[in-house]
């Protein structure tokens, strides 16, 4: 989960590769220098500094202390501005067409390169480009600052392109301090008198939610593309009693609800191709529900007290049980998962201390350790979770729809 790569390149021959095991946001990483050609940028000069420093109004107080961070390192000022092309040499962050086109191919990570009189530090979010400015100022300019002066390499480029970057189960592995903001994707539609969305999951491209009615007898799983939001597919209906929740076995291509409620036992897979459907029964009554592709196993949850983990013919493997807590504050949702983890969706709730006013993700290890709490802020009802094509989701219900949010991490520059 943490390989580095650096490459130095002369010109455009191949000098070295060298790869190492520590690093900034742990993952696969380009580092170019035009090193050979001796042509430098120069920034900072007997401590006074020529560019300016833009930013985005979301990574103003990122901006600030990467400011700060600057004039230890060289001794130098940095101008401040919001508008890209006020000067003549800027240093753009995250704002911008020239940021914008920087990234523009990459599926998630960043890129930081000089570029004419300008240096772009852009990622494919926030939480990316706040991870090129640590990597900016870590890699390139504590690395060529000297007592009053900073030149670097014209041609240096420092870039990360990750297919799968499970970045919030990064931060939780490396301990990076983090909270989360939510941005709505699409709503889930009703259809005649099922209009209650219950379970969502997800084959890292479309996202399978089931919705049921009032009565709890009739229910139909829809498919829908993530990116963009649309409809592909919808099942026929079946009796999935609560539809309590859902997740994706990957190695059947098969959606599977769990039914709940009044049957707890009962699972309909769904074909993601044909969205034909089977039943199964499963060993264990089952409230919630994440698959682990890489071994080929469910975790499983109810009551907010169980958690377990069964094979993948629905057979205990092993009880760890619940040692959180949560439930006595926060309502009991579905499950979801990433390959390092299982993260349990839980909603607001009453009781006699008071009402909660956000949402939680409790998060466990595939071991059965309680390793943190995500708190998600809003205090809309939580259903379930996924993680899809390197993003993480939970689909909320309202009073008006119900939609799928996409889950975002938000950290601070930090410089040591």
């Amino acid at each position: 989960m943490r390989i580095k790569h650096l490459i130095l390149l002369s010109g455009l021959a191949l000098l070295a590769l060298f790869s190492a095991c520590d690093g900034d946001s742990g993952y696969g990483k380009e580092n170019s220098f035009s090193s050979g050609s001796r042509q430098y940028m120069k920034i900072v000069q007997n401590h006074e500094c020529g560019y300016a420093l833009v930013s985005s109004g979301t990574l103003s107080s990122d901006a600030d202390a990467f400011a700060g961070a600057f004039k230890s390192i060289s001794g130098a000022e940095l101008r401040r501005c919001s508008t890209p092309g006020t000067y003549a040499r800027e240093i753009l962050v995250g704002t911008g067409k020239d940021c914008e086109e920087a990234v523009a191919g990459l599926r998630h990570g960043y890129v930081v390169k000089a570029m004419k009189e300008k240096i772009i530090v852009a990622g494919t979010s926030d939480a990316w480009t706040v991870l090129a400015l640590e990597a900016f100022t870590r890699e390139v300019i504590a690395r060529y600052a000297t007592a009053d002066s900073l030149s670097v390499p014209a041609g240096f480029m420092l870039k990360e392109d990750i297919e799968n970057p499970q970045l919030i189960a990064n931060f939780i592995t490396t301990g990076r301090q983090f909270s989360t903001r939510i941005q709505r994707v699409g709503a889930f539609p009703p259809d005649g008198n099922l209009v209650y969305v219950q379970g969502i999951a997800t084959d890292g491209t479309n996202v399978f939610y089931v919705i049921r009615n009032g009565a709890d007898d009739r229910a139909r799983v829809y498919k829908y593309q993530i990116n963009p939001f649309g409809f592909v597919a919808r099942s026929e209906e079946f009796n999935g009693s609560h539809c309590n929740d859902m997740t994706f076995d990957a190695k059947n291509r098969r959606a599977i609800v769990i039914h709940g409620g009044t049957d707890p036992y009962g699972v309909t897979a769904v074909d993601a191709s044909t969205m034909a459907l089977t039943s199964i029964r499963s060993d264990v009554p089952i409230g919630g529900i994440a698959y682990n592709s890489n071994r080929n196993q469910y975790g499983i949850t109810r009551g907010g007290l169980v958690y377990c983990i069964l094979d993948e013919d629905f057979r205990k493997v092993n009880d760890f049980g619940r040692t959180d807590g949560m439930g006595d504050t926060y309502l009991v949702q579905g499950m979801g998962c990433d390959d390092f983890f299982v993260y349990f969706p839980m909603s607001p709730l009453s009781t006699n201390s008071g009402t909660t006013t956000d949402n939680v993700l409790v998060v466990y290890d595939w071991q059965g350790q309680y390793k943190c709490d995500i708190h998600i802020p809003t205090d809309m009802e939580s259903e379930s979770m996924i993680y899809a094509g390197g993003e993480y989701y939970v689909n909320f219900n309202t009073r008006k729809e119900a939609a799928l949010y996409r889950i975002e991490p938000v950290i601070n520059f930090t410089y040591n």
